[in-house]
């Protein structure tokens, strides 16, 4: 009300909350906290605010195949998005993104007992994870060096190494599907390329040999051969 100050929404801190800023000064102030997002303030002339606290819930759901009509069981409960989840070798566990701490993070769930643990613990986005074919390893998406790239994370030790050049540009859509380990174990595929440019890629699990064997491709997923995939490409209309 005395025009000195600016209250806006702000990702800054993980999350969307709300913040502060002083006009002449520039010194900040972070007013809402939380997973948010918290977005559309308004000041009264009393100095109350108003806002409008956003969001929605997706969660991920277990059933058999064979069997459509059966009650399917809800995996996760928690708010905001829980997706992308991907069934590991034995079928005992599923790692999946989440953004209820703010931003996203990759999360293994126990099918038998229901327990969660979290695996990566980073600002950085990490996301659409997959297993290698041994249980041991997981490649995924991330930001952590800047631009998104391609990931493989040691599952016992926690150690990560980047495997995708980092001249290519990764995009991270709901349609796009993440990097998919060959049911062999010795090759990973992902897609890169600009809009309307998208590729699949291939390179071998130490980021050696990558190279662009598809074009106009989004989304793929090996068969279980691993000589051959199925895959969707964007049509000519875009």
């Amino acid at each position: 009300a005395d025009n000195r100050r600016l209250v806006f929404s702000s990702s800054r801190s993980g999350a969307a909350n709300l913040w502060e800023i002083d006009v002449e000064s520039r010194q900040l102030r972070q007013i809402t906290s939380g997973a948010g997002a918290d977005i559309m303030p308004v000041v009264s002339a009393a100095g109350r605010l108003a806002y409008t606290t956003y969001g929605h819930q997706v969660d991920l759901y277990w059933g058999p195949l064979d069997q459509p009509q059966e009650k399917h069981q809800r995996l996760t409960s928690q708010t905001h998005n829980n997706f992308g989840g991907r069934v590991s070798p034995d079928g005992r566990q599923i790692v999946y993104q989440s953004d209820r701490s703010g931003n996203y993070e990759l999360w293994l769930l126990d099918r038998s007992s229901g327990t969660e643990r979290n695996l990566t613990n980073n600002p950085a986005w990490d996301a659409m994870a997959d297993w290698s074919p041994d249980g041991r390893e997981m490649v995924f998406l991330s930001n952590r060096a800047g631009s998104l790239q391609v990931w493989v994370m040691k599952l016992e030790s926690g150690q990560v190494r980047r495997i995708s050049e980092r001249s290519r540009s990764i995009p991270f859509e709901p349609h796009f599907s993440g990097p998919r380990w060959s049911p062999d174990g010795k090759a990973i595929g992902f897609i890169a390329g600009g809009k309307q440019k998208e590729s699949r890629w291939v390179t071998d699990p130490q980021g050696r040999n990558e190279r662009a064997v598809l074009s106009g491709v989004i989304g793929f997923d090996w068969y279980r051969d691993h000589r051959h995939i199925i895959y969707t490409r964007r049509s000519a209309e875009g």
